[in-house]
């Protein structure tokens, strides 16, 4: 089975471009919680 990199390729990207964003947004919600609870 011939794996197609080109879009093996376009999906690894996107998962990986999906989970920075997930952890600077989670990372920008810690942040603004903390600075409530001060």
């Amino acid at each position: 089975m011939l794996l197609d990199k080109g879009k093996f390729a376009r999906h690894f990207a996107v998962s990986y471009l999906v989970m920075i964003e997930f952890l600077l947004l989670l990372g920008m919600i810690a942040k603004k919680t903390r600075n409530i609870t001060q």
